[in-house]
């Protein structure tokens, strides 16, 4: 796999200069399989509490393709970076545009929920006829694999122009902060959760709305992963008309959910399909006393401390 970078507009002198680097520090150029797509945020302090300094990340890939990718200062393939935190007045939530000499070097002053978020300008992907058609099997995008057959192009080298979304939710204690988490920041394709488990607003069973462009998007899988396991992926489940799918959390800790959408492009040199690779993770602010299980470790301790 072939990975570029592709920034909309004219260059800058920086920007050209820095392409090559970017790409080799990332691990996007020379990059073997489609799990160097996926893409998340991560906190340095998995949990951390009011006043602590907090350091974002963009962890990508898996296993021994997996890269950590310094946010602070922003890339300058990072379209816009966001923070969303209750004010400390009113404690309505308050919308902080990330710059991009600072990034994501965060000292969390408010209590409470925060949402964190980052969208990138457009990469571009090449791969072999097979290792292409296998990647759209793989995950689940059926209406690109069948516009490869309907147009020919099964043995044709398989091109996307590719963006990522991710998003980290940082629970505060309370349900009643879930509005923070639950309502949409206008991403191309994201991931909305309908209650926060941490906060104690649902159970186990996690009801997520997946948005593209703002519309309920019918028939994309969504995965489960749990951050502290390398045996992915945890479930999956398939978006209903309504954009809702369901998700089982076995126990708690920090969980990715992430989904691929992609469609067919015409007349773009760039490629001949565009795809957007989306994440969410959800994170716990203190001790999360929530109701979800514990792991089968933590209650074999349990007892035999009792």
């Amino acid at each position: 796999m072939t990975a570029q970078l592709h920034h909309l507009g004219k260059p800058s002198m920086r920007f050209t200069q820095s392409i090559l680097g970017i790409l080799l520090a990332t691990g996007l150029l020379g990059a073997t399989s489609s799990s160097a797509h996926d893409g998340w945020l991560e906190l340095s302090n998995a949990e951390p509490k009011s006043d602590d300094a907090v350091e974002v990340t963009l962890q990508i890939g898996h296993g021994s393709e997996r890269r950590t990718v310094d946010l602070t200062p922003l890339p300058i393939w990072v379209r816009r970076a966001v923070v969303v935190a209750p004010s400390p007045s009113s404690g309505a939530s308050k919308t902080h545009e990330i710059e991009a000499d600072k990034g994501f070097d965060l000292a969390l002053n408010e209590s409470g929920t925060h949402v964190m978020a980052l969208t990138t300008f457009a990469f571009t992907n090449e791969m072999s006829p097979k290792a292409f058609n296998e990647y759209l099997r793989q995950q689940g995008l059926a209406a690109s694999i069948e516009d490869r057959e309907t147009r020919g192009l099964l043995d044709e080298v398989g091109r996307e122009i590719y963006h990522r979304t991710a998003k980290l939710i940082l629970a505060g204690d309370s349900a009643g902060e879930s509005d923070i988490a639950t309502t949409p920041l206008g991403l191309n394709l994201e991931i909305v959760p309908q209650c926060i488990p941490m906060a104690g607003g649902c159970e186990r069973l996690l009801p997520v709305q997946l948005l593209f462009n703002g519309r309920p998007l019918d028939g994309a899988r969504v995965i489960l992963n749990d951050l502290a396991s390398n045996d992915w992926p945890t479930a999956a489940s398939k978006t209903d008309s309504h954009g809702i799918a369901h998700l089982e959390l076995p126990h708690e800790g920090n969980w990715m959910i992430s989904t691929i959408w992609s469609w067919p492009i015409k007349n773009d040199e760039r490629g001949d399909y565009e795809t957007i690779f989306s994440s969410l993770v959800l994170s716990k602010r203190n001790s999360m006393g929530s109701d979800l299980a514990k792991t089968p470790s933590e209650e074999s301790s349990s007892e035999q401390t009792h």
